[in-house]
């Protein structure tokens, strides 16, 4: 009845989907797009061609698994199936590498595991980061790399956090 309690609303849908299993989730988003009478947006993610063009310009393109997953509740077979036909479909748009992987919400212990990181090894990646704040130092575990939005207003906000994540432990897995 109000935009705070559909914001609200959201945010709770989306913090139980992302966890369920793929088909459940896709499910369950099909059911509440008809019972809410919306069509869904075909144009989320990017196409081909987008994802094509930004590494002719010059762009990195790095790999994110194919549905989005929560790797740490798959079984070995299925997450390592994610991770491999994301890059083995990306190296084949750009006919170039792929060695960096983004986990998937890239929380450590809960969005992905220390067989996570086994996976994102044996599917071929050189590297991956996480969800998690911090600064790489020398010796950081090149598959629990940390990362942070720069997005924050003013700059100086942004200055602090980083000031801060210069100073806090990272966290990781395993």
């Amino acid at each position: 009845d109000s935009w705070d309690n559909k914001r609200h609303a959201i945010e709770a849908v989306l913090g139980q989907a992302k966890y369920m299993d793929v088909p459940k989730r896709l499910d369950l988003v099909s059911r509440l797009a008809r019972q809410v009478g919306v069509q869904l947006p075909d144009d989320l993610m990017m196409s081909s061609a987008q994802v094509q063009a930004l590494h002719s310009a010059g762009m990195g393109i790095g790999g994110h698994t194919v549905n989005h997953p929560i790797l740490s509740r798959m079984d070995d077979a299925a997450a390592l199936a994610e991770l491999q036909t994301g890059r083995e479909t990306l190296q084949a748009l750009t006919q170039s590498s792929v060695p960096l992987l983004a986990y998937p919400n890239g929380r450590p212990e809960r969005d992905y595991s220390a067989r996570s990181v086994a996976l994102a090894r044996r599917a071929g990646f050189s590297a991956a980061v996480s969800t998690a704040p911090g600064a790489a130092a020398r010796g950081a575990d090149l598959f629990q790399l940390p990362r942070f939005t720069p997005w924050d207003r003013p700059r100086w906000k942004f200055g602090l956090r980083l000031a801060r994540n210069l100073r806090e432990p990272i966290q990781s897995v395993g």
